[in-house]
């Protein structure tokens, strides 16, 4: 894909898109991707709702999973890979903050509470938060999507 080409379909995506739905979207990719990489056995809740999240936005599964066979390997979004707990647990706190879900006081809250966690990046948490969400929002934009009709 051109760079023309990737900047048109960034800004049909932030057009269609609100502020709100990107975070949701960034979460459940991230979200996803760190289910995909753990590996310890666990109950597949989480990738099976953020899984049926992403299906439900057009997304086949298919790509998700071989993007997600990408990072563990180390091809592709390199803060995705080392970080993927982190964004996971603030971007689920930005959207519910962007939604109206959260007053701007539980937000600082939750956002100090996760920067004294141990997958918290020891130095400019926000940098890692942007690397993050700029690769979760590519890969939401470059990963094909599939006809509505065919996610019933």
């Amino acid at each position: 894909m051109s760079r023309a080409e990737y900047d048109r379909q960034r800004a049909e995506y932030i057009k269609s898109h609100t502020r709100a739905e990107r975070l949701r979207l960034a979460w459940l990719m991230a979200a996803y991707v760190h289910r995909n990489r753990s590996t310890k056995p666990r109950v597949s809740y989480s990738k099976g709702f953020h899984g049926s999240e992403l299906r439900n936005a057009g997304y086949d599964l298919d790509q998700v999973n071989a993007l997600c066979a990408s990072i563990n390997a180390g091809l592709t979004c390199p803060t995705l890979q080392r970080f993927s707990l982190y964004p996971r647990h603030v971007f689920i706190s930005l959207f519910r903050y962007v939604a109206g879900l959260m007053s701007r006081q539980e937000l600082n809250a939750k956002l100090i509470e996760e920067s004294r966690e141990p997958y918290a990046p020891e130095s400019n948490p926000a940098m890692v938060l942007r690397a993050a969400f700029r690769e979760a929002e590519h890969a939401l934009i470059t990963l094909p999507r599939t006809p509505k009709h065919l996610n019933e």
